[in-house]
């Protein structure tokens, strides 16, 4: 059965909820800090967002699971969910294997897939 939450998971709607400048921004400030995350506030003044354009923001990209977060006292910090963006750009695949690795031992089938990952034209058969 699928969830509501799992459907608001889709690439569709990760990839919807970063095309916003001000949540892309706020993503790429996640992603340049790292596993250190940082609180509300801290997002709010780098960025230069209103509380309430901020927590709407952030509301966004915790339903698609880009971000997450973890309450530390009156604070809540956020961090970027890497898995979930190396997932959605397609740099991992079936059993962790990266696209690139796939497309050179999959079938004939994913030839189109091949010639995009190795930048080369598309053969017509």
């Amino acid at each position: 059965m699928i969830t509501e939450a799992m459907e608001k998971a889709t690439p569709i709607n990760k990839l919807s909820a970063l095309s916003h400048p001000d949540r892309l921004a706020i993503f790429r400030l996640l992603v340049g800090v790292g596993g250190e995350g940082l609180n509300a506030g801290d997002i709010g003044a780098a960025l230069e967002l209103k509380p309430n354009t901020l927590s709407a923001h952030l509301t966004m990209l915790s339903s698609v699971d880009l971000i997450r977060s973890q309450r530390e006292g009156r604070n809540i910090r956020y961090f970027a969910e890497m898995q979930a963006m190396r997932t959605l750009l397609g740099l991992e695949c079936s059993g962790g294997r990266t696209y690139k690795t796939y497309a050179r031992h999959a079938n004939a089938e994913t030839a189109w897939l091949r010639a995009l990952v190795d930048n080369r034209p598309r053969s017509r058969q």
